[in-house]
């Protein structure tokens, strides 16, 4: 598979070449990324998006000039961004998620299973990166907070008390280099479930995100998100 790689040298495009070795890879970075865009040239099967917001535009317009399914896992668009990343995904194939960790979508699924059977449930998000991180909090937590409201129609808090029972809370942590930790908390009154997923190593999102874009180029036009392809894998 060749593979357009935006972000080349930043932390996780290091780990996608490392573990990507049987594919080829054209490098696109903030050294050759206007060059890039300008000529608007079919150079791979798929894109691999681990860069930063700023290039999201030029990319869902490279994406669909060329025809050229797209992998977003770049986080921090803006609504706007966001409504031209589902635009851009009536005419090629789209991946967007916050997070394309395996893990997480199973993470997912099990807040889904618990809250559809305890949906007077409260719900507190705590998640832990590391001290460099941008975005708070991060993208992820907020993927399970939407999930959780998906069933419970609760309003989303970043940090601060509990205003009603119904309330999904989401608490951050910048720590060190912790590469991601998860942890969600749903109290039922009588019981608890805690369920928490940690990332020890970026080589997981590395090994996840080539194994998505395998997938995504036979895939048809459209906007998809880890729970889409959990069953592809």
């Amino acid at each position: 598979m060749n593979i357009i790689l935006i972000g080349a040298k930043g932390r996780m495009g290091s780990e996608i070449i490392k573990v990507g070795r049987e594919h080829s890879f054209y490098e696109v970075d903030k050294d050759n990324s206007d060059e890039f865009f300008k000529n608007n040239q079919k150079e791979g099967d798929v894109i691999i998006d681990f860069s930063t917001p700023i290039l999201t535009e030029k990319l869902l317009k490279y994406a669909t000039v060329t025809k050229t399914p797209l992998l977003i896992a770049t986080t921090a668009q803006t609504v706007e961004q966001i409504n031209k990343i589902k635009l851009a995904a009536e005419s090629v194939p789209i991946f967007f998620s916050h997070n394309v960790s395996i893990g997480i979508a199973l993470l997912e699924k099990s807040i889904k299973q618990i809250l559809t059977v305890y949906k007077d449930s409260e719900v507190e998000i705590i998640e832990t990166h590391h001290s460099k991180k941008v975005d708070y909090p991060s993208g992820t937590a907020l993927m399970l907070a939407e999930t959780a409201r998906s069933v419970t129609n609760g309003e989303i808090l970043i940090s601060g008390a509990r205003q009603k029972q119904s309330d999904i809370v989401i608490h951050s942590l910048r720590l060190a280099d912790v590469v991601g930790k998860h942890k969600v908390i749903i109290n039922t009154k009588y019981q608890s479930f805690i369920i928490e997923h940690s990332v020890e190593s970026r080589e997981l999102f590395a090994i996840s995100a080539i194994q998505i874009a395998q997938i995504l180029v036979n895939l048809n036009v459209g906007l998809y998100q880890i729970g889409d392809v959990l069953e592809k894998l």
